[in-house]
C-alpha cells in the first residue's frame, strides 16, 4: 500500500534498482562458476605479472593484458626500377604485393603481336632515390582471461601503412593513415576475426627487412575468417583447423584486372551497358573460401599441408552467369638441420599450386580467372556468347636459410618464384604486357641485436618482373632497418 501511494518517479527509481540488484547478482552468480575470478583492486597495490609473456594482470580482474608493439624506421635506396617516384608513396614493400609487381619494363621497342612496337618507357631508367619509410610502426593489445570453456582471448594490432593524408608528404607533416592489421578473439579451439589464414603460415617464412618479402607464398596475408582447430588423434604434436575466409573473385579481363570488391568501373564503351550508371564489374563472389588442412610440430622440425576451394563466379546481372571452382593446395614448414652444432640455424621451404588460385599465391596482381569480358560491347545475348573465360594455373614456392654468426648477430638468404598462365589470346596485346607471368625475388641481409628489443640491419634486395609477353622489369635496393619493441 506505501509503494502504491509514491510519486510515478519514485516508484520508477525503485523498479530501476530492484532491476539493477538482478543483473549484479546474475554477473556475481557468472564469476563464481569460473575458477580465479580475481580480486577487489586495492589502492596502492602492485600490479602483478599475467599468465603469458609482458603481461600483467588487470586489478579485480582474471583478465590478463599485454600492450606493446614496435616503432620502426627503414630506409630504402632503390638502385634500378620503381617506377615514377615510386608510385609517389615511400613505402618499403618492395617484393611480393609491392612496387615489383607494376615495376616499368624494360621496353626498347620490342614487337608483340597485335600491339607492334612497345615504346620506351623513360620510368624504367630512372633510378638511385631514397625512401624514409616509418609506415611499419605498430601498436599490439592482447587480453587473455580463463573461463570454463577454455581461454578467451582478443588481439588488436595497428600499423601506419594504410596511406598518407596529405598528397605531398613530404612537404606537410607526413600524416599518415592507421591500418588494420590484426583483430580477433579466439575461445577454446574456435576463432574468429582477421589475422593470418591457415594457409599463410608466417612461421616459414624467412625474416626481411623488405616488407614485401619473397614472391610465391601460399594464401593470402591477413584475411577475416572463423576457425576451427583441433587436435589430431592419436599424433604427438598433430592438429588439424577447418576455415571460412572473405572470399574475393579476382578476374584478369581483356581491360585490366577487376576483383569482386574493386571499385573501378570498366570503359563504357565495353563490357555490358548498365543502365543505371553506365558500366558493370562481373567479379562475384558467391561463398566463402574452404580451407582445411594438418600440422605436425616436433622442437626440431614443423610441417604444415593446406588445401584451399574457391569459388569464382561472373554475373553481369542480364547476359552472363558463369561459375567456376578454383582449387589448390600447399606444403610448408621449416627445420633446424643441427650441423655442425649450430643448433639456431633454419631452413625454410614451402610450394603450393592449384588451378583458378588467383590471391592463394600471395600476391596483388595474380588472379584466379582471366577473360575476354571487355574486349567488345555486350548488348545482346548473342554478343555475351563470345565471351570466353577460364581458370588460371599457378604456382609458387620459396626457400631460406637463416644463418647466426653470434648470438645477437644474424643473417637470411631467400629466394622466392611466383607463375602464372594466363590465356594471351583472351586477355588480349595491350594486358600481355602488363599483367605479370612470373616473378622473381632473393634477398641477403645481416642483422645485429644490440639489446634484445631493439635491432639494425641492413639487406640487399633484387626482384624480376616478367610479364605474358616476355618483356621483363628489375628492381633492386639496398635497405636498413632500425627497430626497437616494446
Amino acid at each position: 500500500m506505501l509503494i502504491a501511494t509514491l510519486p510515478a518517479a519514485h516508484a520508477d527509481e525503485l523498479a530501476d534498482l530492484e532491476a539493477n540488484q538482478r543483473l549484479l547478482q546474475r554477473e556475481l552468480d557468472q564469476l563464481a562458476q569460473v575458477p580465479d575470478a580475481g580480486t577487489k583492486a586495492v589502492p596502492g597495490a602492485a600490479v602483478t605479472g599475467g599468465s603469458f609473456p609482458r603481461s600483467f594482470l588487470i586489478p579485480g580482474t582474471n583478465t590478463s593484458l599485454r600492450v606493446g608493439g614496435e616503432v620502426r624506421l627503414s630506409v630504402d635506396y632503390l638502385l634500378t626500377g620503381g617506377g615514377q617516384n615510386a608510385t609517389g608513396l615511400p613505402t618499403n614493400t618492395l617484393g611480393s604485393t609491392g612496387l615489383l609487381e607494376t615495376t616499368p619494363l624494360n621496353a626498347r621497342g620490342q614487337i608483340v603481336p597485335g600491339l607492334g612496337a612497345v615504346p620506351a618507357d623513360l620510368n624504367a631508367s630512372r633510378s638511385h632515390f631514397v625512401m624514409f619509410v616509418p609506415r611499419e610502426s605498430r601498436i599490439h593489445i592482447e587480453t587473455r582471461t580463463p573461463t570454463e570453456w577454455g581461454e578467451a582471448a582478443t588481439v588488436f594490432e595497428f600499423d601506419f601503412n594504410g596511406g598518407n593524408i596529405a598528397a605531398d608528404p613530404a612537404q606537410v607533416s607526413n600524416s599518415l593513415i592507421p591500418r588494420l592489421r590484426h583483430a580477433y578473439a579466439t575461445l577454446g579451439p574456435w576463432l574468429v576475426g582477421q589475422t593470418y589464414p591457415f594457409q599463410y603460415d608466417i612461421s616459414t617464412h624467412n625474416e626481411t627487412l623488405d616488407f614485401g618479402s619473397d614472391a610465391g607464398y601460399f594464401g593470402p596475408s591477413r584475411q577475416p575468417q572463423i576457425r576451427f582447430t583441433g587436435q589430431l588423434p592419436y599424433v604427438a604434436g598433430g592438429a588439424f583447423a577447418i576455415e571460412l575466409d572473405q572470399p574475393d573473385t579476382d578476374v584478369q579481363t581483356a581491360v585490366g584486372k577487376f576483383d569482386a570488391d574493386t571499385t573501378t568501373v570498366f570503359p563504357s564503351t565495353v563490357g555490358t551497358k548498365n543502365p543505371a550508371d553506365g558500366t558493370v564489374n562481373p567479379a562475384v563472389s558467391p561463398a566463402p573460401d574452404l580451407i582445411g588442412g594438418v600440422e605436425f610440430d616436433r622442437p626440431w622440425t614443423h610441417m604444415r599441408l593446406a588445401a584451399v576451394v574457391r569459388d569464382l563466379k561472373l554475373n553481369d546481372g542480364r547476359f552472363i552467369n558463369r561459375q567456376f571452382i578454383g582449387y589448390g593446395g600447399a606444403l610448408m614448414g621449416w627445420t633446424k638441420p643441427g650441423w655442425f652444432g649450430l643448433q639456431r640455424d633454419v631452413i625454410d621451404y614451402g610450394f603450393g599450386a592449384g588451378d583458378g588460385l588467383g590471391r592463394e599465391i600471395n600476391g596483388s596482381t595474380d588472379s584466379g580467372l582471366d577473360t575476354n569480358y571487355g574486349a567488345f560491347p555486350i548488348t545482346t545475348a548473342t554478343a555475351a556468347k563470345s565471351v570466353i573465360a577460364k581458370t588460371v594455373t599457378g604456382w609458387g614456392g620459396w626457400a631460406g636459410y637463416s644463418h647466426y654468426w653470434l648470438p645477437n648477430l644474424h643473417s637470411n638468404f631467400t629466394f622466392g618464384i611466383r607463375h602464372s598462365d594466363y590465356h594471351s589470346t583472351l586477355i588480349g596485346p595491350a594486358q600481355d604486357i602488363v599483367a605479370d607471368k612470373q616473378l622473381l625475388t632473393a634477398h641477403i641481409n645481416l642483422i645485429y641485436a644490440p639489446v634484445p628489443f631493439a635491432d639494425v640491419g641492413i639487406e640487399y634486395f633484387w626482384g624480376q618482373r616478367q610479364v605474358v609477353a616476355n618483356l621483363t622489369g628489375n628492381i633492386s635496393a639496398v635497405l636498413t632497418r632500425v627497430r626497437m619493441r616494446f
